[in-house]
């Protein structure tokens, strides 16, 4: 075995006999050549995973973006539904994924998901699932509690059993012609990122969901916000209804004008966005 080195390695030739003089120069030669070569691979993979993180980068943006233009709590779906189609761009589109809000007082997830059926159609769902009656299920709700990844895998009946244990809560597509389903969920203080895949994740895919679950994280926090407020504005609203029927009930002059007040309540009521037929 001949050897002739460069900065970061070498070649190598192995031939029964020794080489000749000429032949080390030569491959010495090649060498020396071959070092330019390695730079330049060292320099290209360089700047393909410059160009990977700006792309992920780009992506997580945009989610953050659609996550701070929220303005009321059922613009979430529409910021999951972000996080779903910037997954297209790394091919790595799965059958099933979302975001779960868990709740530990009564052990329900209210989930926010976007599947792909078998004809390749993109399906919104919203709802609440109990997180138990499948074992799926319980070790979801028990990872959250540790904030501890969970990656099951179903294979065939599995699937069926699964789907059959919470299609009563969420109408679910069927996966009639799975061999496999590959889970994946990633916690968070609120909930977690969940995904459903046809094939086993890479590492790298993996590190790209972790970062996305660290994004949406903020999303929850800016959810919880809305929600808060949106609560607070409603019973504002409340109130200011409230304080204007007492005090038209204050300014009554005789029991004729009994009336008039129970108009002002009607007229509360309508713009609250309860709409009585009568009012008695």
């Amino acid at each position: 075995v001949t050897c002739a080195f460069f900065s970061k390695g070498h070649l190598s030739i192995s031939k029964p006999l020794p080489l000749s003089e000429d032949t080390i120069k030569l491959l010495e030669r090649f060498a020396g050549v071959f070092d330019g070569t390695y730079t330049r691979f060292l320099d290209l993979q360089k700047a393909e995973a410059q160009a990977r993180e700006a792309k992920i980068e780009a992506s997580l943006e945009r989610v953050r973006s659609k996550a701070m233009a929220m303005h009321n709590s059922q613009d979430l779906a529409d910021t999951i539904g972000v996080f779903y189609k910037e997954l297209h761009s790394y091919s790595m589109t799965p059958r099933r994924c979302g975001v779960g809000l868990l709740n530990k007082e009564n052990k329900t997830g209210e989930i926010f998901t976007w599947n792909t059926t078998e004809n390749g159609d993109e399906l919104e769902l919203v709802g609440k699932i109990k997180m138990e009656g499948h074992p799926v299920l319980e070790n979801v709700y028990q990872n959250w509690l540790t904030q501890t990844e969970y990656h099951p895998v179903l294979q065939g009946n599995e699937i069926n059993e699964y789907y059959k244990a919470i299609r009563p809560q969420m109408a679910f597509p069927e996966y009639s012609l799975d061999v496999v389903q590959y889970g994946y969920f990633f916690y968070f203080k609120e909930g977690g990122v969940y995904a459903w895949t046809d094939n086993e994740m890479k590492e790298n895919e993996l590190q790209i969901y972790k970062r996305f679950t660290s994004v949406l994280s903020l999303t929850y926090k800016r959810y919880d916000d809305l929600q808060k407020a949106e609560a607070q504005a409603r019973e504002s609203q409340i109130e200011a209804g409230l304080e204007r029927v007492r005090s038209r009930t204050l300014a009554m002059q005789n029991s004729e004008e009994l009336a008039e007040t129970a108009v002002v309540v009607f007229q509360q009521l309508i713009g609250l966005g309860i709409a009585p037929n009568r009012l008695y």
